[in-house]
């Protein structure tokens, strides 16, 4: 049995803040070498980080990712957000 869940990020801040909302301490594990897929569905990006965290720690993990959705662009970019506003910018919306 695990006595924490491994919470896979590089940033601290959030590891603070995701234990202080779960009232539960987490292990940060950071410099994980996971890939990260290129897709417009938020849920398929964090399935895929988290599994492949997963596979590689062989114990229960949280990962954390975020997106955007405008409807007037049919829900882009999702979690395409850097390429999205690299492509459109600010001007194009």
């Amino acid at each position: 049995m695990w006595k924490k869940l491994k919470f896979v990020t590089s940033n601290s801040d959030k590891v603070r803040e995701a234990s202080c909302i779960l009232e539960s301490p987490l292990d940060q594990v950071s410099g994980l070498d996971i890939d990260e897929i290129q897709a417009s569905d938020v849920r398929k990006v964090v399935a895929h980080k988290a599994q492949q965290a997963f596979d590689k720690l062989k114990c229960p993990v949280l990962v954390e990712d975020s997106g955007l959705s405008f409807t007037a662009w049919n829900g882009l970019p999702g979690a395409l957000i850097k390429w999205f506003e690299i492509s459109v910018g600010c001007q194009g919306l």
